[in-house]
């Protein structure tokens, strides 16, 4: 898979992977987690941010039942870091916009960047064979873990 002419450029990748602590083996993963719906043809991050939420949840929840939290509280704080508002509060703080494809003239709201942040999260999770580790590093990065 060629870069789109939209995609970021090696070295916008390189500096967006300093910015989220982790290295991609490859940069289709990390190019596809980039791209939000209806910027160039085909699915966009979609289904990478089905991955990410599912990882995100998982890691706070077990990151929650090693702190001996409550069952509520874990559920409280899981639905509340895992709310799109959370994500993209968590994605602009981090300046992720300026890695993100978009069409000419589109605007990154905020439900793009949250799907993005969680797309993020899912590209690692696939890019480094599933581990969980390097998923945390990521979201350490960008704010989203238990204090």
């Amino acid at each position: 898979m060629h870069p789109s002419p939209n995609s970021p450029s090696d070295e916008d990748l390189e500096s967006f992977e300093d910015l989220i602590g982790y290295r991609f083996r490859g940069r289709i993963l990390a190019r596809e987690a980039l791209q939000i719906t209806n910027a160039l043809p085909g699915e966009g991050n979609k289904s990478l941010a089905m991955f990410g939420d599912a990882v995100l949840r998982m890691i706070l929840i077990w990151q929650g039942r090693q702190q001996n939290q409550s069952e509520l509280d874990i559920s409280d704080y899981v639905r509340r870091k895992t709310d799109w508002r959370c994500l993209s509060e968590r994605g602009f703080a981090s300046s992720l916009e300026k890695y993100i494809v978009t069409r000419p003239g589109q605007t990154i709201i905020a439900a793009d960047m949250a799907e993005t942040v969680s797309a993020i999260i899912g590209a690692v999770f696939m890019d480094c064979g599933f581990g969980l580790a390097q998923c945390l590093g990521v979201m350490a990065q960008l704010g989203i873990s238990w204090s």
